[in-house]
């Protein structure tokens, strides 16, 4: 918990926010050499082909993928 005198810059430097960011610089890496299929939606894509499966969710486009048996 944080006291009324602590600026929010210290905060952000703290250890418990280093520790998160190599935990989630950890999954990303795990998600960057995880191989993964990405079907493709029924809209035209790039030069007439079909596009990527995408969805919006506030104002932000997902490409959806599918994982192997345990994604």
């Amino acid at each position: 918990m944080t006291s009324s005198r602590e600026r929010p810059r210290d905060v952000l430097d703290g250890p418990e926010v280093a520790a998160r960011r190599r935990e989630f610089a950890a999954l990303l890496g795990e998600f960057r050499r995880t191989p993964v299929l990405v079907p493709l939606g029924e809209g035209p894509g790039p030069d007439d082909e079909r596009g990527f499966l995408t969805a919006d969710l506030n104002g932000i486009r997902f490409i959806l993928t599918m994982g192997g048996p345990s994604g």
